[in-house]
């Protein structure tokens, strides 16, 4: 038997910056002890409730959400990080400011203003370095979670409840336009608030019992020299779509908590404090509404008045007294079975109870399973030497020799699975607990990468300039910072508009935990026409032309010509460019040139 209570669902809307205010409302419902069993998020709702899902605390979202650079995640800067480019690449790019690509001479007009690979890398990373992981149900997780998308070729709501956490969550919060849709099993996927911003009727799918809407969507503007730039138009109009889904979905929830955000926009991700503080505060003050509303009183209940009650189960030994002492105050002084035996569960001592009857003798027997006492921690498998044992004493300290719960034993195994993370463990996982006698036996996952899956959306480049830039060592555990490497790599090559990586797949996985890394790779069209003028006082006047294929034959090298016209300078350039040279760290460069200058004499 289980303590009995209604399942809690939250429904976390779009908004944009507004909705950090969610991870306020999250903090207050930890403290307050309100259990959440179901997350369906739409746009930032999905980037938050992905990451809690995905067993990040409130506490953890609060710190990630003050250090993020905001602005750098929104921009709409297409532009390779100049830290990851080679010198020559950097200076091509610098020639011009308009780039016009093609396929086959045929123009490619651009899906958006940005591919969104800051955004991308970032949500990647905190999704491989979260606490839990799914293997392909997001119902695996510790939060069962719901991304709401648009599939922009039917119009149609498309909710994502399997495959890569990341790519759900990115989908969700894509903003038409602004940003690359999300290609998965023939459809486009983009920002969910098109269809439904505030997605309560996901919760009645997914069975929650009890809905709570958290409601952050942003205000319109109301002055026109607010809306001066391409997103903040964006953001209007997604604002005034969402306008007529409201009333339907308030209607469904139980509970409204909707953070005092007053005229704060959707665009500002300025005073992120201040959003958390707005959320917590109506969080703080609605989660006691939340705890009495989901209580289930016990009902059919058999009343004990007469019965002889006794216990049996616990162990007669001094580790177990305290667990005794409580069960049987609890026994003593109830009068109704299923009453006593959700007051038991719920103290959190006991993994199961239950009751033997017998109505000639009037006895009642309750059966409890405590949970064991424990002296000794024993860690087997896991990468070698990665956390010292002082760190595995620390994370095991409020289980040894104590009284101690479920929630607090689920605490100590997390956080050493934290510890890990924090060290840049990326994969290891706990596969399995046994317990002997007082002994507890943690086996863990060795945290390797077994296989490497790369898809690539045109099949352009050829698999050696990929490898080459693949910093995964397979031999040993996963880290983090080899995933950050290798994107940084493969997106430093310029042939790739959005490069995603993660352990999570579209199809269903025999294990939970996968040990196949994939790499999603959007390729960029090879030719390329940029254009440009300058001046200076030198030259006066100049116009550029820069025509190059970027990645000739798919290995990643480029070659083209560029000329430079001016009143005093004219320049012609036919250039070939290797940024690497095989596996190694060489590169070549070579250029045969014609350039002209005019000279005043005087």
């Amino acid at each position: 038997m289980r303590p009995n209570r209604k399942t809690v669902g939250l429904a976390l809307s779009g908004g944009g910056a507004n909705g950090i205010a969610q991870i306020g409302v999250l903090k207050a419902l930890e403290e307050e002890r309100v259990p959440v069993d179901d997350i369906a998020g739409t746009s930032i709702g999905a980037l938050v409730g992905g990451l809690y899902s995905s067993g990040y605390s409130a506490a953890e979202l609060d710190s990630l959400a003050r250090a993020l650079p905001w602005e750098k995640l929104t921009s709409i800067s297409n532009e390779t990080p100049r830290t990851n480019s080679y010198l020559e690449q950097k200076a091509i790019r610098d020639r011009a400011s308009i780039a016009i690509r093609f396929e086959k001479f045929k123009l490619v007009v651009p899906k958006s203003l940005s591919a969104a690979q800051p955004l991308t890398r970032t949500i990647d990373l905190l999704v491989l370095n979260a606490p839990y992981h799914t293997g392909s149900s997001f119902a695996d997780l510790p939060v069962s979670f719901r991304a709401v998308t648009t599939d922009l070729l039917s119009g149609r709501r498309v909710t994502l409840t399997s495959g890569p956490l990341s790519e759900a969550m990115r989908a969700s919060s894509t903003v038409p336009i602004l940003n690359q849709p999300i290609e998965r099993g023939g459809r486009k996927l983009a920002d969910g608030g098109l269809v439904a911003n505030l997605p309560v009727d996901e919760l009645e799918k997914a069975g929650a019992n009890y809905k709570v809407a958290v409601d952050t969507h942003g205000r319109m503007y109301t002055n026109s020299s607010d809306i001066d730039v391409p997103w903040k138009a964006a953001d209007q109009a997604m604002t005034i779509l969402t306008q007529g889904q409201y009333p339907q979905q308030l209607e469904q929830a139980d509970l409204v908590i909707a953070p005092d955000l007053e005229n704060h926009k959707a665009t500002d991700f300025s005073g992120i404090p201040a959003l958390i503080a707005t959320g917590y505060a109506k969080g703080r003050l609605l989660a006691p509404v939340i705890k009495r509303s989901i209580q289930i009183e016990p009902k059919h209940d058999f009343p004990l008045s007469g019965y002889r009650k006794s216990i049996e189960g616990i162990p007669a030994t001094a580790g177990y007294l305290e667990q005794f002492r409580t069960a049987n105050a609890i026994v003593r002084r109830g009068t109704q079975v299923k009453k006593i035996l959700h007051e038991l569960l719920e103290t959190g001592l006991f993994s199961r109870a239950w009751t033997r009857l017998d109505k000639q003798a009037q006895t009642a027997i309750f059966v409890l399973e405590p949970l064991p006492h424990l002296e000794r921690i024993e860690l087997i498998g896991g990468p070698a030497k990665a956390i010292s044992r002082k760190e595995i004493d620390t994370a095991f300290t409020p289980i040894i020799g104590k009284l101690y719960t479920n929630e607090v034993a689920t605490g100590a195994l997390e956080k050493l699975i934290r510890m890990y993370r924090k060290h840049g463990y990326s994969l290891v996982q706990i596969e399995r607990c046994l317990v002997d006698g007082t002994t507890l036996t943690v086996r863990l996952s060795p945290g390797k990468i077994e296989q490497i899956d790369i898809e690539q959306d045109k099949g352009l480049t050829k698999p050696l300039p990929i490898k080459r830039e693949m910093a995964i060592d397979t031999t040993k555990a996963f880290r983090n910072s080899e995933a950050k490497k290798t994107i940084n790599n493969l997106y430093g090559t310029g042939v790739f508009n959005r490069v995603s990586i993660g352990t999570e797949t579209p199809q269903p996985q025999s294990k939970l935990f996968s040990n196949t890394l994939m790499v999603q790779l959007d390729e960029k069209p090879a030719t390329v026409l940029r254009l440009g003028v300058r001046y200076d006082e030198t030259s006066n006047a100049q116009l550029l032309l820069d025509f190059m294929n970027e990645n000739v034959h798919g290995t990643g090298n480029s070659i083209g010509i560029w000329t430079k016209i001016g009143q005093k300078n004219n320049q012609l350039n036919l250039e070939y460019n290797q940024p690497r040279i095989g596996h190694t760290p060489l590169t070549m460069f070579t250029r045969l040139f014609f350039d002209q200058h005019d000279i005043e004499t005087r």
